[in-house]
C-alpha cells in the first residue's frame, strides 16, 4: 500500500466510523435515548492531525493534557495505509519525557485524538490490529476493538482508561450479568455445505469487540461468560471463549497496562 497520509475529509469519516464503534458495542437503548446519543457524538472535540505534505507519513498535533500546562506535541508516523499502521510518541513539553510511546503497549492502529469527556484533556483512541482478520474473519467483518488511554496527572502519563468511559460498554455488562440469552445469536455452523461465513461473521465480529471491551475495562469473567451466551450452539460458544482467551494473552502488555488508572 502507498505509504500516504490521509486527506482532512477522510480521516473525519474515520473519526464517525472510530465513535460509531466504540459507541455501539454495549448499547442498547430505548429510542427515546438515540437523539441524547447522537448529541454526545457531534460535541466530541477532535484535536487535527496535520500531515506533512511530502508523503512521508509524518504528522503531529496539539494536545491539552492537563489544566494550567502547554500544549503537547503529538509525533504520529504513518507506515502502511489506511488500516495501520500509525506508531505515536507525546513527550511533556517542559521535560521531554515520555508520556504516551503506542510501541509499548503493543499498538500501532489508526488514532484518533478527542474529548470524550469534554474536561478539556485529549483522549487518545488507537485501534488494536491484532483483531483484524481475527480468528480467520475477512477484514470487513473482524472485530473492530479500540484502546482508549487518557492522561493521569498523578502519573503524568498517559493508561488505558476503558472503564472511564461506561457509556461505551455499561448495557453489555448489564446483559451479562443478568445472564439473558442473546436475542440475536451466532448461527451454528452446518453439519454440511452451504456455509455463508460472511452472514456469521457479521453477528460474531460485534459480538466478539463487546466481549473484548468488557475484558479490556476489567471484567474478564463478565466478558466471557456473555459471549459463551452469544452463540446458538453451545460448543461454539465454548470454542469462542477459548480462541478468545488464547488471542488476549497476546494482548497481556495492555492488560497489565489497564491496572495503572
Amino acid at each position: 500500500m502507498f505509504n500516504m497520509p490521509l486527506s482532512k475529509r477522510v480521516r473525519t469519516y474515520l473519526v464517525v466510523g472510530l465513535t460509531a464503534c466504540l459507541v455501539l458495542p454495549g448499547i442498547a437503548s430505548p429510542a427515546g435515548d438515540k437523539g441524547r446519543k447522537a448529541k454526545r457524538i457531534r460535541e466530541f472535540k477532535e484535536y487535527p492531525i496535520r500531515w506533512r505534505e511530502d508523503f512521508s507519513g509524518i504528522g503531529e498535533a496539539k494536545i491539552p493534557v492537563r489544566k494550567g500546562a502547554p500544549l503537547y506535541t503529538v509525533y504520529i508516523y504513518d507506515t502502511l495505509g489506511m488500516h495501520c499502521c500509525e506508531t505515536v510518541v507525546i513527550h511533556d513539553s517542559k521535560n521531554g519525557k515520555t508520556v504516551y510511546d503506542s510501541e509499548l503497549y503493543g499498538l500501532d492502529g489508526r488514532v484518533t485524538l478527542i474529548d470524550l469527556d469534554g474536561n478539556g484533556t485529549a483522549e487518545i483512541i488507537q485501534n488494536i490490529t491484532s483483531f483484524h482478520e481475527y480468528d480467520g474473519m475477512s477484514i470487513m467483518s473482524s472485530p473492530w476493538v479500540n484502546a482508549i488511554f487518557t492522561y493521569e496527572v498523578k502519573l503524568s502519563r498517559y493508561v488505558l482508561a476503558n472503564s472511564r468511559f461506561p457509556e461505551f460498554w455499561q448495557d453489555t455488562l448489564k446483559e451479562a450479568r443478568s445472564k439473558r440469552p442473546s436475542a440475536h445469536p451466532v448461527p451454528a455452523m452446518p453439519s454440511e455445505g452451504g456455509i455463508d461465513l460472511d452472514a456469521i461473521w457479521k453477528i460474531e465480529g460485534p459480538a466478539v469487540a463487546k466481549a473484548v471491551n468488557l475484558i479490556l475495562a476489567g471484567y474478564e469473567k463478565e466478558a466471557y461468560a456473555w459471549l459463551e451466551r452469544q452463540y446458538e450452539d453451545p460448543e461454539d460458544g465454548r470454542r469462542a471463549v477459548k480462541t478468545l482467551r488464547e488471542h488476549m494473552r497476546h494482548e497481556e502488555l495492555l492488560l497489565q497496562k489497564r491496572k495503572c488508572r
